[in-house]
């Protein structure tokens, strides 16, 4: 019994582990820029985010 939860365990962790490195390596590999807009006259910190393609 308890040797099928360690498995579900490890199982769990390496699909979140997976979607984390996917994540990374994705900001790696595309870098978007972001623009501020509106400085210091906005209420926030909103940013405009635009995604680069390398085509």
């Amino acid at each position: 019994m308890k040797l099928k939860i360690f498995r579900w365990i490890i199982v769990v962790v390496l699909v979140i582990g997976a979607f984390v490195l996917g994540i990374e390596f994705q900001k790696f590999t595309e870098p978007d820029s972001c623009l501020d807009m509106g400085g210091d006259r906005s209420i926030g910190s909103h940013q405009i985010c635009i995604s680069t393609d390398h085509d």
